[in-house]
């Protein structure tokens, strides 16, 4: 994605001085916002990995709830991913769908 296409809001789980993932938050001026663009660093170990994205689904909710929404949007296609939000109360609402972006 174009660094220009990201919102204010991202936030960024570091161990060891280490950027392990990141998430972005966009605001709606709705009770919804988006969560999206969930990247991992492939060279950190599983297990980092896993504890930094827990964290991250954390603060990304928590940061949310702070910024007053009320739900939160993402689409995702990594299985490993959608059973961590599984796990943290996510819905699967659509399956099989297709996303675009069309720059203006």
């Amino acid at each position: 994605i174009d660094p220009d296409m990201l919102p204010d809001i991202g936030l960024i789980v570091s161990n060891d001085g280490e950027d392990v993932c990141c998430v972005f938050i966009y605001k709606t001026d709705s009770f919804m916002c988006v969560i999206d663009w969930w990247i991992s660093n492939k060279k950190a170990s599983k297990q980092v990995r896993k504890g930094c994205i827990e964290y991250l689904i954390e603060g990304s909710i928590r940061k949310a709830r702070d910024l007053g929404f009320k739900a939160v949007f993402t689409s995702i296609r990594n299985s490993n991913l959608i059973k961590k939000l599984e796990d943290f109360g996510y819905k699967e609402k659509d399956l099989q769908m297709t996303n675009f972006i069309m720059r203006l």
